[in-house]
């Protein structure tokens, strides 16, 4: 710890006072100190945000989630469809929308200084088609019935833990000994699973979840998340094939789809679910445009893969995977140029 010592205060040491070059360089370690921690302090930023639909009577709440699952907010959507969030840190959010008699809706948003205006605010639209709305309902396993009211109360424990990850945990697994068949418990536990690497352990949940509810929807994507980073491919297409079946409307869905059949190399296949994934959330955290540009990239369409990764960095601009993406166009750059001196269209921008 480094003690911070004003200007206007007179260090004595073995009963001498400081030289006056000793105090300025103590004043500049000072003030280097000071700057160093406004470098390391995570930037925040205000969401302002607004749902766009017909049935904006229906919509309830809404849920702000970091990726990791370490900032969690809610907040109630007002009668324009308009919500906001203050004090949110710098990274890529999952937005969930509560809807009266409905599913509820998911979409990805990027929170940067790229995004932000002078005062610091992001804004964020949310477009729901209204058949969705309409149509889509929540349907309950039959074992998922018997839920104990002390089960869900654990299970309200760890959503009001907002970002306390080892304390939801807790709840969740408190939740899950009460009533082993609570679906939304166990797979909601199998996420945190998921983030930490334990993909077995984390598909295993899902499982159990999709057991004692065979229609939640989140458990069946999320298990074909998990076959993906299990690199069981063959398994992975089956579960995601499930969930695209379910809601062919869900961005993650799709992109899973997508990135399943390109490890498979079944690239013109890859390309239509990864396409339509960007379509319905074009900030999805699951980076169907990488996987786009990545997949002509394999495919021999220089060309295709080059605007890809430049629409990419120009979307996602500051992402954590903006760097690879460069590199990528680097190379396919240097390629082409190899073949063509005259070719100038490789710029990011």
């Amino acid at each position: 710890m480094c003690e911070l010592v004003s200007d206007h205060v007179i260090a004595i040491i073995g009963g001498g006072i400081l030289s006056d070059a000793v105090i300025a360089l103590r004043s500049m370690v000072n003030s280097a100190f000071l700057i160093l921690l406004a470098l390391l302090q995570v930037r925040q930023f205000e969401v302002r945000g607004e749902v766009v639909t017909q049935h904006k009577d229906r919509l309830e709440w809404v849920q702000i989630e970091s990726i990791d699952r370490r900032f969690v907010d809610y907040a109630v959507i007002e009668f324009d469809g308009r919500f906001g969030f203050k004090k949110v840190p710098e990274g890529i959010y999952k937005v969930t929308i509560g809807i009266a008699g409905a599913a509820e809706q998911q979409r990805s948003i990027e929170v940067r200084p790229a995004f932000a205006d002078k005062q610091g605010r992001v804004a964020a639209k949310v477009a729901i088609k209204d058949d969705v709305v309409v149509k889509d309902r929540f349907k309950v396993g039959v074992a998922s019935l018997a839920v104990s009211p002390k089960a869900m109360d654990e299970l309200r424990r760890a959503h009001e833990a907002k970002g306390n990850v080892e304390k939801a945990r807790q709840h969740l697994q408190k939740a899950i000994e009460i009533s082993p068949n609570f679906d939304d418990a166990l797979n909601n536990l199998g996420t945190y699973y998921f983030r930490d690497g334990r993909y077995d352990t984390a598909a295993s949940l899902f499982l159990r979840a999709l057991k004692a509810n065979p229609n939640s929807f989140f458990a069946q994507v999320n298990l074909g998340g998990a076959f993906i980073a299990l690199r069981d491919y063959e398994r992975a297409l089956a579960e995601n094939q499930k969930a695209v079946g379910m809601r062919p409307d869900d961005s993650l869905a799709q992109s899973q789809m997508g990135q399943t059949l390109f490890h498979l190399k079944r690239y013109p296949e890859a390309l239509t679910h990864l396409k339509t994934a960007r379509q319905l959330d074009p900030f999805a955290f699951s980076l169907p445009g990488l996987f786009i540009a990545q997949t002509l990239q394999v495919q021999g369409e220089r060309d295709g893969a080059i605007a890809e990764y430049k629409e990419f960095l120009k979307t996602h601009p500051g992402h954590p995977s903006s760097r690879f993406a460069e590199q990528q166009l680097l190379q396919l750059c240097e390629e082409i140029r190899g073949r063509s001196p005259k070719f100038h269209n490789c710029s990011s921008n």
